[in-house]
């Protein structure tokens, strides 16, 4: 079973994060703050049942949403931020390297 790997990044302030995959929720997350040193806010992992599908996230507070395609398998690794107003999520096969 893969295993996805989320990194909450910069732009978390108290926020709610919900996580799901062909629309069943993964991980929610709750009082999520960014940290100004390490622009991290937490990670968290969990296993999965397909290797693929349609990744959806939403900042419930926020009122915002993003959704992407993933295939697990190739990139395992996803960064979830808040910039500019905006949801931004980044998938990618190499963990993140924070300060």
């Amino acid at each position: 079973m893969p295993t996805l790997h989320l990194a909450f990044e910069d732009g978390f302030e108290g926020d709610e994060v919900v996580v799901a995959l062909d629309g069943r929720e993964l991980a929610r997350a709750k009082g999520l703050k960014s940290s100004l040193a390490t622009a991290l806010a937490a990670t968290h992992s969990v296993q999965v049942g397909p290797e693929r599908g349609e990744l959806s996230v939403s900042v419930t507070g926020k009122g915002l949403q993003a959704a992407l395609a993933i295939d697990l398998a190739a990139t395992p690794h996803l960064g979830i931020a808040v910039r500019e107003g905006r949801l931004v999520l980044r998938a990618s096969a190499d963990p993140p390297v924070y300060l």
